[in-house]
């Protein structure tokens, strides 16, 4: 019985999806903050945060990738200054989460989410926890600092994420659909047409 609830929760989700929105569309779950926390479809219905938009258009993301085999959480950043960013190109960039002073360093791909290029590094789920607990974030690239965001509500963000995903990951393995679809009613506040 728990295995038709869960077809029947997820044909619903996938026809509310597709009735309203482009099937891939992101599915708005709450707003803590500022930042926006919901459902990423084709990563097999993972979580996300993503900041408020920084006066020169930033923007810094964390989600999770449910499908099988991918690495599971990474970080994102959308810059739109670096217009010369090739999809695909992997760089070398350090990352200093402040009030910490430990530099890490890794490799970050040249992504596109539609008109939009940025870096993304794979960060691992123990992240969320220092993700939860920092202040801000500095970006480096050959040594020379790139980018500080001050991270603002980053911990009520990082708290919401995980309530998303235990949200997604109970209603995929119980079928309680209802619950979700709670959830899920509220409208973005980024939305200029929501009423």
């Amino acid at each position: 019985m728990k295995l038709i609830k869960c077809i029947f929760f997820l044909v619903i989700l996938n026809i509310s999806t597709n009735s309203f929105a482009g099937k891939d569309d992101p599915i708005f779950y709450d707003e803590v903050g500022g930042w926006e926390i919901g459902i990423l479809p084709h990563l097999n219905f993972g979580c996300y945060t993503s900041s408020p938009i920084y006066e020169d258009g930033e923007m810094l993301s964390v989600y999770v990738d449910n499908r099988q085999n991918a690495k599971n959480v990474y970080l994102h950043l959308v810059n739109p200054l670096w217009s010369s960013l090739r999809v695909g190109d992997i760089h070398e960039m350090g990352v200093i989460f402040e009030p910490f002073s430990d530099k890490w360093i890794g490799e970050a791909e040249v992504v596109s989410y539609g008109d939009h290029k940025g870096i993304e590094f794979i960060v691992g789920t123990e992240f969320l926890t220092t993700f939860a607990e920092m202040d801000s974030i500095r970006f480096t690239y050959n040594d020379r600092d790139l980018l500080g965001l001050i991270l603002d509500g980053s911990y009520n963000a990082a708290v919401s994420l995980v309530e998303c995903q235990q949200l997604v990951a109970e209603a995929a393995s119980s079928g309680n659909s209802l619950s979700m679809k709670r959830e899920l009613k509220k409208p973005s506040t980024r939305d200029p047409f929501r009423q």
